[in-house]
């Protein structure tokens, strides 16, 4: 088959402009967990009945803090971007020079189509049917 659903195609798009932001949305993800589980001071917990449980408590309300749905979000988040990243990164990596271009002004850079033709020598039809080829080939490459 040498063409993806309509669906599929916009979902490949919409992972090569999102690929721009992965490593920030990582970062903001992981901070937020951190934040999530970041254990309580030794102060607070001097106060709580169970003093003398201090890391029992503290290793307690971590794993009690991952349990909720906030944490299993966060996780299952942070899981789906770094395999979208390592996959879009990857397929980017497979593509020729001419490719790579494309997708570094278009997807990166956000050049419009005509910017894009213009920096790259292609006339119109030319130009669509290499995006068209790159969406393809990383769309394979994503197992679609």
């Amino acid at each position: 088959m040498n063409k993806l659903t309509p669906s599929d195609y916009r979902f490949v798009e919409r992972m090569l402009y999102i690929q721009k932001t992965q490593k920030t949305a990582i970062a903001e993800l992981e901070a937020e967990l951190d934040d999530l589980i970041r254990p309580c001071s030794a102060s607070i917990l001097e106060n709580s009945p169970c003093s003398s449980d201090k890391e029992g408590h503290t290793e307690k309300s971590v794993m009690n803090r991952m349990d909720t749905v906030k944490g299993k979000s966060l996780q299952s988040q942070l899981t789906d971007r770094r395999r979208q990243k390592k996959a879009i990164d990857e397929a980017i990596d497979k593509l020729d020079d001419t490719e790579a271009q494309l997708v570094w002004l278009r997807y990166d850079l956000e050049k419009s189509y005509r910017e894009c033709m213009q920096i790259m020598g292609y006339e119109k039809s030319r130009f669509y049917e290499l995006k068209n080829r790159v969406v393809l080939k990383v769309g394979r490459y994503l197992g679609l």
